[in-house]
């Protein structure tokens, strides 16, 4: 069994909400690539980094969440607080 997988990229378009967009879609895996993450796939590249969606709905709901970036953004930093150190004095 082999870990590659060698795309072969074809340029369809979509609607996302009233515009047509073009995206790659791969025939064998039946996958969908993202052209803002990776648009080197339009020219039939293999991209390094990418999301990729089994279904035109999530590609769709990607393609609009990226004008926010939500993931880009940093994540919020919890610092854990220190337990201090109580001295009991012995008697």
């Amino acid at each position: 069994m082999s870990s590659r997988w060698l795309p072969k990229w074809k340029v369809v378009k979509i609607k996302v909400g009233d515009k047509d967009v073009e995206v790659c879609y791969d025939d064998k895996l039946k996958l969908y690539c993202c052209p803002l993450c990776s648009p080197e796939c339009k020219k039939g590249g293999i991209p390094d980094y990418s999301s990729y969606f089994y279904s035109i709905e999530d590609l769709d709901n990607h393609l609009i969440a990226h004008k926010d970036s939500l993931w880009l953004r940093k994540g919020y930093h919890y610092e854990e607080e220190e337990e201090e150190d109580i001295e009991q004095d012995e008697d």
